[in-house]
Parts: C-alpha cells; sequence; structure tokens
C-alpha cells in the first residue's frame, strides 16, 4: 500500500475506518465533511480489492469498482490520478471514463469490460444500468461503489438521477 500514498500516516477518519476497509467484506457507508480524505477511503478499498483478487488467482479478475461523480472535471482529475497511483503497482489495472465525451456505441462496453476501475456520472451510468438485463453481467462484477457528492440526491436538477 506504501506505493500509493505519499503521506507519512493517514488522518483519523482514515484511521478509524482502516481495518474495516483492508480487513473485512462489511458494507461501509463514510459521510463526512468536504477534504475528510473519503476518497482515500475509497482507493483503499479498490487497493485491497486489486491485492486480494491478485493473490487470490495470480492476475486481475473482472471484479470493478465504480466512482460516480456529478462533475465530469472531477472525474477527468480522478482518472489522471488513478491511472498514474494505480499503474504504479504493474498490475494491468485499468481505469476508463465513461461520461459521454469520450466514447461512442460498443466501444463503451468493450472498454468497461477491461476496466478496473470506471469513473462516471450519474446520468451515464443510469444509462448503462437502465437496460440491467442487458448488462446483467458487468452489474455482477462491481464490487465497490463510491458516490462522490452524494448529498445532491435531494437537488431539483440531479438529483433524481442517483435517486433513480
Amino acid at each position: 500500500y506504501c506505493l500509493l500514498w505519499n503521506y507519512e500516516k493517514f488522518n483519523e477518519l482514515q484511521s478509524q475506518i482502516l481495518n474495516d476497509v483492508v480487513n473485512t467484506n462489511a458494507n461501509i457507508v463514510v459521510g463526512a465533511p468536504t477534504g475528510s480524505g473519503k476518497t482515500c477511503v475509497f482507493e483503499m478499498a479498490v487497493a485491497r480489492m486489486i491485492r486480494n483478487n491478485y493473490l487470490s488467482n495470480k492476475h486481475l479478475t473482472s471484479e470493478k469498482a465504480v466512482y460516480i461523480s456529478p462533475s465530469k472535471a472531477l472525474c477527468d482529475e480522478r482518472m489522471k490520478d488513478w491511472s498514474f497511483k494505480f499503474g504504479k503497482l504493474q498490475l494491468g489495472v485499468k481505469c476508463v471514463l465513461v461520461t459521454g465525451d469520450v466514447e461512442n456505441g460498443q466501444a463503451i462496453y468493450r472498454n468497461i469490460d477491461d476496466a478496473t476501475v470506471i469513473l462516471t456520472t450519474p446520468e451515464k451510468w443510469d444509462s448503462l444500468t437502465r437496460r440491467w438485463k442487458e448488462n446483467v453481467s458487468l452489474l455482477s462484477q462491481i464490487k465497490i461503489l463510491m458516490i462522490d457528492e452524494v448529498h445532491l440526491v435531494g437537488d431539483d436538477t440531479r438529483g433524481a438521477v442517483l435517486e433513480a
């Protein structure tokens, strides 16, 4: 894990939740203020998924983590950061951006199929999962889901997509 983070120790929130994220299969919901380290908790969970996947199979399998952000700019920023960060592991971790700006038709599914981490917007994720019977294989591969800015659920313009 030392390859992934540039700081000496985790903050209080991260330290309190570290054992559950790294050593259990517990479902976890983290609600904390902006800048408190929630994204790092997601990274911990992804690192655990990759580690367990690789230790069990000696290669990455089709397990996936999904990051949903209301902002394409934030997806772009995380894409650059995580491609670099998880790339340092040299295990073939592939991050894929699915925001509607970068793909078309069947290329979406080919990219997602090869991905370990999927970064997307609520609207795009809704359109991909609305036809869940056609995408049951994809949905069954998802092990981690992070909804960034979840407080937007109540928002008149964006909330309905997250609520669906």
